[in-house]
């Protein structure tokens, strides 16, 4: 009679370990594809003026970032930002709870409507000047607010996510009109 297979707790042994690695692995390889997406569709923002390609494109940046903030601890483990109280993933979080507002503030745009209101961290501190945003007709307007839309959310992000989102690329047309 052949004998009996008992399966041990998983993670133990030779399989949990091979099981774990592969595991390691494809989170690397998801992170490194999320990365390449968030430079991607960077470098795509500094060519669209359209709003709804602007909110489209900053919705799947806020998805592309999220996904990547959730597998960061999986990949390079927890890390805490020197200078700040938050930890890396964790502002990659609120970067990517910015990128939602900003794509709240073009779809605004789009459909004529009033802008949908999101975080209620963000909501407290920067709603004023989402609220402007949304009031600016123009991208360059918009656009210039976002040093006023980083000092609203300073104190309640970080100084990583409000940098990122201060940075965001601008069409050349919309910088050289504005000057």
């Amino acid at each position: 009679m052949a004998e009996e297979y008992r399966p041990g707790r998983p993670g133990r042994g030779l399989r949990g370990w091979l099981a774990r690695r592969a595991q390691i692995r494809t989170n690397q390889r998801r992170y490194a594809f999320h990365e390449s997406q968030c430079r991607t569709i960077r470098a795509h923002l500094a060519r669209v003026v359209d709003p709804g390609d602007r909110a489209d494109m900053l919705r799947r940046l806020a998805t592309s970032l999220h996904r990547r903030a959730v597998l960061y601890a999986s990949v390079h483990g927890v890390h805490q930002l020197e200078g700040e109280t938050t930890t890396a993933d964790l502002s990659m979080l609120w970067e990517a709870d910015l990128y939602e507002a900003l794509c709240d503030v073009e779809a605004a745009h789009v459909y004529h409507t009033p802008r949908a209101r999101g975080m209620d961290q963000i909501e407290e501190t920067a709603g004023p000047v989402l609220d402007r945003m949304a009031a600016t007709p123009d991208l360059g307007g918009r656009l210039r607010l976002l040093g006023a839309l980083h000092d609203s959310v300073l104190p309640v992000v970080g100084k990583r996510a409000a940098a990122q989102v201060r940075a965001l690329p601008a069409p050349a047309s919309v910088v050289t009109a504005g000057r």
